[in-house]
């Protein structure tokens, strides 16, 4: 069973029953800038919550490199049982970060505005705009999005708006072309590359791919 974590805008916890130890764990999957590969035996599954990026910099106490591109054990949780019920998980996790104290104020208001603005707009993102509006410069907001994330905002936008326009590729009677003009790409082969260097496939047969497995859901 392999399961292929693609790059993304956020870290994730991912919990994990493994089918052939029949125990559980907690893993940390970082912030990736390539594919990551989770390779379980049969009968296995996970539970995966997904941080925002400021979150996952306090909760690693802005030690993010660390976990660049990959699956590390997060002893911080401990599952006691095998046994325990979906449920029970759910509010070992809660527990565990309704305990936690993040102080946000590590983190400058004017990043959170720019993640905010950045998922709202699906990625579509103009640095220079917005620091003459946050009151910084470009050198200086660059820099603090670095650290944050472990991306430029460049980086960082390119990844939202391409996992954002995905959705809309599996909708019927709408044009591939169509779809990259409302994300803000004017050239086919520069969004071709975009698109294949985050979901490792090109737009046409991704675009297949997805209707296929559709089409097969809604035979079951």
């Amino acid at each position: 069973m392999n399961f292929q974590l693609l790059l993304d805008s956020t870290s994730s916890l991912i919990i994990i029953y493994n089918g052939k130890t029949k125990k559980l764990s907690a893993k940390i999957a970082g912030y990736r800038n390539k594919k990551v590969n989770l390779n379980l035996p049969e009968n296995s599954y996970i539970f995966l919550l997904k941080f925002k990026p400021e979150v996952f910099y306090l909760l690693t106490e802005g030690n993010i490199e660390i976990y660049k591109n990959k699956l590390t054990a997060f002893p911080d949780i401990r599952i006691p049982d095998s046994e325990i019920s979906d449920e029970e998980i759910i509010n070992t996790v809660t527990d565990y970060f309704e305990r936690k104290r993040f102080d946000f104020s590590l983190v400058k208001n004017y990043f959170t505005e720019a993640i905010e603005l950045i998922n709202n707009k699906n990625g579509i993102f103009k640095a220079e705009e917005f620091v003459a509006k946050a009151g910084v410069s470009v050198r200086q907001f660059q820099r603090e999005f670095k650290k944050i994330t472990g991306f430029s905002p460049k980086e960082f936008s390119s990844i939202v708006r391409i996992n954002s326009l995905t959705t809309e590729l599996v909708k019927e009677n709408v044009s591939l072309r169509d779809i990259f003009f409302n994300f803000g790409f004017y050239d086919q082969a520069h969004f071709n590359k975009e698109f294949k260097k985050i979901t490792g496939a090109n737009p046409s047969l991704f675009e297949s791919r997805q209707k296929l497995i559709r089409y097969l859901n809604l035979l079951k």
